[in-house]
Formats: C-alpha cells, structure tokens, sequence
C-alpha cells in the first residue's frame, strides 16, 4: 500500500494526504515540519481516496499550521496506521448469544488514528503526532467501581468479511469468541482492548491480529488471547506498527485474576 511508505518531500511546498474522512497538510521548511489537518464526518464522505499524495492541493482558508522544530536534515516523512490508546467498546447493532460449546468469529472495523513520522538520525523515525481519522466518544465500560473509560464504536461485528469493503482508515479486527460454559452467552456489547494490537497491511485492507476471547461462567474469569502472528485471513501481511503495549502470553497466564476487568462482556 503506497499510502504507508515514506514520501520524499521537497521544501517550501504543500502535500496533502486524503485518508478517508481526513485531510492531512504537510509542509518541510528548513528545520521545521509544518502540519495541519481537516476533518470530515463518515456521514459527510461522498466516496473513498486512498492511497492518494495532492501535491499543492488548496488548502481551506481557515485551515490552522502547527510548527514542529526538528534539528538535523530530514526529507521524507512517513504515515502510520496506529490502534486508540485506550479499549474501544464495540456496540453492536443486534445481540448476540452464543450457545454453550459454540464459537463465532467477527470481523470488527475499526478506525485508525494516523501517526506522522519523519527520518531522524542513525536510521531512527520520529514521531512528530499523531491524528485520529474518526473522532469516537468516551464511553464506561463495566460496573462503577471496576470499570474503564474507553471509546465507544456502533458496528455490526460482521460474520462475513465479504459483507464490507476495503477502507483506507479501518483496521479489520478478528475477534473469535467461545463459550466453554455450560450456559448461553448473552451479550451486546464487547470491550477489545486494541491497546495491545498490530496493525497490517495487507492486499486490500489493513487487519490487526487476531484476538480470542474464551468466555467460561459468569462468575469466572473471562480469558483473553492475543495472536503474535497476522491473521489467518491473509498471513501474507506487512507488519505497519506495533501494538502500544505489548502483552505476553505467559502474563497473561499469571493473571487469570483480573482478566474478568481486562475483557469481560454486559
């Protein structure tokens, strides 16, 4: 995907990036990157450009620059899809019960946030900031006493990846949910913290790995696993950034405990 590879910018002159519903301005001058950025609603987006660098596009004219000062030569700069720095709340349209020894697989969207790097020296990228794509709202999670704030999303946690086109600014997210308890699982809302999520390139869309979710009784502790792979879908996949915070598999065992706060179900 050319929108994720380093752009070579020369200076004095304005590039635009269109990520979906974002409008990104970049400027090189001298020792200073200059950044501005436009918003528009997914309700307000007539159609999808992706992968698409506007040289000298026109700019709004109330459109607002923010200087970053960086000493050194540096001439490209390189966009990256990043996952929310908190657990989206996922929404959806309809409940869902999984019957006692069943598992389901769902696709879930979800919006990146656009991180702007640049080179620096030895090699290293720098992190100027980073832009969300979609402004989601602050949602609690859980009882008053044990939950967490997060980001609300509204989706229909799809069964079918064919039911959804490839999006520049969704990541699409695997969530297998299992019910090894001896009643039905219930639920509507479900708390995937992308916190702990890659995000992938792959041929038509982006992905993060895979994330499974093993629900065992209501007044158990519900497991959470995270793949270290990319996602069965598509293994070819080009790794594009880090989760914010790693996880290991073997923390996870140590703290079986808390795992009914990190991932539990309403």
């Amino acid at each position: 995907m050319k929108l994720w590879e380093p752009s070579s910018l020369e200076h004095e002159r304005d590039y635009c990036w269109c990520i979906g519903p974002l409008y990104l301005w970049i400027k090189r001058s001298a020792d200073e990157w200059l950044l501005a950025f436009k918003q528009l609603t997914e309700d307000d987006l007539l159609e999808e450009v992706a992968d698409t660098v506007a040289d000298m596009m026109e700019k709004p004219k109330e459109i607002e620059w923010t200087r970053f000062i960086l000493a050194g030569e540096s001439s490209d700069v390189q966009l990256l899809p990043v996952l929310h720095d908190r657990a989206v709340v996922v929404d959806s349209e309809t409940a869902v019960k999984i019957l006692p020894g069943n598992r389901a697989l769902f696709y879930v969207s979800i919006p990146v946030w656009i991180r702007v790097t640049v080179s620096g020296t030895k090699k290293k990228r720098i992190t100027l900031t980073e832009i969300r794509t979609v402004n989601l709202s602050n949602t609690w999670f859980g009882d008053p006493m044990t939950g967490e704030l997060g980001y609300s999303l509204t989706t229909r946690a799809r069964r079918s990846l064919e039911e959804s086109s490839p999006l520049s600014y969704r990541a699409i997210c695997p969530v297998l949910v299992k019910n090894t308890a001896s009643e039905p699982l219930d639920f509507k809302k479900l708390c995937i913290h992308v916190e702990h999520l890659r995000v992938y390139a792959g041929k038509e869309r982006l992905w993060t790995n895979e994330v499974t979710i093993t629900y065992t009784g209501a007044d158990q502790p519900t497991l959470i696993d995270f793949s270290d792979s990319p996602p069965q879908r598509e293994k070819d996949c080009l790794l594009l950034s880090e989760e914010r915070i790693p996880v290991t598999r073997s923390l996870l065992k140590k703290s079986v405990g808390i795992l009914k706060y990190f991932t539990s179900f309403e």
